[in-house]
């Protein structure tokens, strides 16, 4: 009976930490997607292994900001709106 209990502890620990990930922890702090988190722990443990899943999520971020601000400076960009330039 102890071990079925065991079992369950660790689903529902699974579960919870699962749902803080998903819900609060991605969207919120790190601004990642959960599906290009994904992708960056799938890519990172495949290149570095273990290393590589560590520091997947951090680089998909930084990665994700620095996509950001250069789709912002390009939409801003004389070349996006037509503008005559010179």
């Amino acid at each position: 009976m102890t071990r079925w209990r065991f079992w369950i502890g660790v689903a529902a620990g699974f579960l919870l930490l699962l749902w803080l990930l998903n819900d609060i922890l991605l969207p919120f702090v790190v601004a990642v997607d959960v599906v290009m988190a994904m992708c960056a722990l799938l890519a990172g443990g495949s290149l570095l292994g273990f290393t590589g899943v560590l520091i997947a999520v951090p680089v998909a971020a930084v990665v994700g900001v620095v996509a950001r601000h250069l789709m912002g400076r390009y939409h801003a960009s004389s070349f996006y709106r037509g503008s005559p330039t010179g």
